[in-house]
């Protein structure tokens, strides 16, 4: 709160709220008239008294324009603010200025010492709890993060609720170049009449009616095949997406589905999509010799190896350890940290 002090008030200007048993949670800022340029000045504080009572005065130096109401005096249910500024010259007093006081209500607080803490959660509170703990519990189990050491790197599988694993290599260094092809598969059966067998990734078109023609697919019966009534679904295995990006910083304005984020060694990451998490996604980086900032949206929930976080405006802020290496699996608002 704010106050201002001339050569015989003690005025407040702005934020008078107080609350009782506060410990240096309000800081109290002095604006002082070009009179006390020079002086040295304290505050004084007393418990308000009632009629003739005794009270003790306790008093605390103004550094750089500001101080704490003493806690001593935090209990009561307002408190007299006073200020003095003085010059001196060895044990000679030059000048000293005593402006009139001026009283300061508390609010109630929260605070109570001695409070008891209660021996068991009511039932009320137990089962919001076991429910809060049962939903947490069902959101990690759709989602499966491991890691292994590979040669000048680490693997990593991430499986999804419907089972469907995807593996990124992580290396040190460059990623060499890929193997060869292995040797194609003996063929499989024939299947029953009426049914077209093909392989994931082939393309099938139907060129006109009742027609069907394929690409990388071998029919060995006739070019015709008579559809009565029925539609042909074919959906091919469908890749991660991959963004590789060599910045020192990184900002995903929405979050891609099946998508794997490559960020090399970064000092600052941010996430600024708040309305939907349940996109898969992956990101690793590299947390180098300096530190790197991360800030995420506060709607997310971070588990594992995440920083130590500061909520600011709907966001969470936070500083990854440096000299690490961070993977960050991202589904159903549920972000999984790795560090290693």
């Amino acid at each position: 709160m704010q106050i201002l002090v001339n050569k015989n008030y003690v005025e407040f200007d702005a934020n008078t709220k107080v609350n009782k048993n506060e410990f240096k949670a309000t800081p109290l800022r002095f604006i002082f008239t070009p009179d006390y340029d020079g002086l040295t000045c304290k505050a004084v504080f007393s418990k308000i008294a009632i009629g003739s009572e005794e009270v003790s005065f306790y008093q605390e130096p103004i550094i750089d324009g500001s101080c704490y109401i003493p806690n001593e005096v935090m209990g009561y249910d307002g408190v007299l603010i006073g200020v003095y500024g003085y010059d001196a010259k060895g044990d000679e007093l030059i000048i000293r200025y005593s402006p009139a006081p001026k009283k300061l209500w508390f609010l109630e607080g929260s605070y109570y010492d001695g409070a008891a803490s209660p021996e068991e959660i009511n039932p009320s509170q137990f089962e919001q709890y076991i429910t809060y703990l049962n939903k947490e519990v069902e959101k990690l189990n759709k989602i499966k993060v491991e890691t292994k050491n590979i040669n000048n790197g680490v693997q990593i599988s991430v499986t999804n609720s419907d089972g469907i694993t995807q593996i990124t290599n992580i290396y040190n260094g460059e990623e060499g170049p890929a193997g060869p092809q292995g040797e194609t598969g003996e063929a499989g059966p024939a299947g029953r009449d009426g049914v077209i067998q093909y392989t994931a990734g082939s393309n099938i078109t139907i060129s006109e009616e009742n027609v069907i023609s394929a690409t990388d697919t071998t029919y060995t019966a006739g070019d015709n095949i008579t559809i009565s009534g029925g539609v042909i679904n074919c959906t091919a295995a469908v890749n991660p997406e991959v963004i590789t990006s060599l910045a020192s910083t990184y900002t995903i304005s929405s979050l891609g589905e099946n998508t794997v984020y490559k960020l090399g060694e970064i000092t600052a990451l941010t996430i600024t999509e708040v309305t939907t998490f349940d996109r898969e996604s992956i990101i690793y980086f590299t947390s180098g010799s300096t530190a790197t900032s991360v800030s995420v949206p506060e709607g997310l929930v971070n588990i594992g190896d995440f920083p130590e976080f500061t909520a600011n405006d709907g966001v969470n802020e936070g500083t990854c350890e440096e000299d690490k290496s961070y993977i960050i699996s991202i589904l159903n608002n549920i972000a999984v940290w790795k560090a290693y």
